[in-house]
């Protein structure tokens, strides 16, 4: 820089690169807008540390969720998978075998659903489509043949790092073409099959699942080779890790 420059020479070539340097960033605001929020929530969690101000935490979070669509467009919210909540978009058809996820369906006949056998767990066959609710019919050992309605319920996740509450109105089921093994317990089928990506994990389960069918014949495993399983050396037959407890022996 020149020292012998004049005044407002320098001050207009200040601004000249002052704007040659913004030029690239066509989308500042954006960034200015970003940068502020997340001051005011730095700012907003340090108020909150007291419980004097829980109010205005709830109040935030209201404003937050109403202001929404301000933040992101539809679509993005929509593409959201937080835990504990349900996907945005579900398909199920007539016919199809679906699992109760919580306890909140309304039941047919009266609304003391798990004396109804309706549940976390249970497994029905979808026999009509509404718009606000589905009538299922109850496929699992307990109260087999009975007739539920499964609602619509508003589910928000706990755990979020969004900065609105997600809440997202859907039924609390989910397909059951395939569960779990700790799900199948307890229950007999025609046929299984069996998939083991990876090796199971805890005691006993090796043994649930093989023993789901009433014939052995009709029980087909997929075994995904991995360092615990796959095929033997210079052999056809596959193997899998049991996971047993030690002091099952020293009894």
């Amino acid at each position: 820089m020149d020292e012998n420059e004049d005044p407002g020479a320098r001050k207009r070539r200040l601004a000249r690169e002052r704007k040659e340097r913004w030029k690239p960033h066509k989308s500042q605001g954006t960034l200015d807008r970003i940068r502020t929020e997340e001051a005011g929530a730095k700012r907003l969690k340090r108020q909150l540390e007291t419980s004097e101000q829980s109010q205005a935490r709830q109040a935030a979070d209201a404003e937050s969720h109403q202001q929404r669509q301000q933040l992101e467009t539809p679509l993005q919210s929509q593409g959201r998978r937080a835990a504990n909540a349900k996907s945005h978009q579900h398909s199920h058809r007539l016919e199809s075998p679906v699992q109760s996820q919580g306890r909140r369906a309304a039941d047919a006949k009266s609304h003391q659903t798990p004396k109804k056998g309706l549940c976390n767990g249970t497994r029905m066959i979808v026999r009509d489509l509404h718009r606000n609710f589905i009538t299922a019919e109850i496929i699992s050992k307990c109260n087999r043949g009975d007739t539920v309605f499964i609602p619509r319920i508003d589910l928000a996740p706990s755990d979020t790092t969004l900065p609105f509450i997600l809440r997202r109105q859907q039924f609390p089921i989910i397909p059951a073409y395939a569960i779990t093994i700790n799900k199948s317990q307890g229950q007999t089928f025609d046929h299984v099959g069996i998939d083991l990506k990876t090796a199971v994990f805890s005691h006993g389960q090796l043994y649930v699942a093989l023993s789901r069918s009433r014939n052995p014949q009709q029980v087909k495993v997929r075994i995904q080779p991995n360092p615990q399983q796959g095929q033997l050396l210079r052999d056809e037959h596959q193997l899998t890790r049991d996971v047993v407890f030690k002091e099952v022996f020293q009894l």
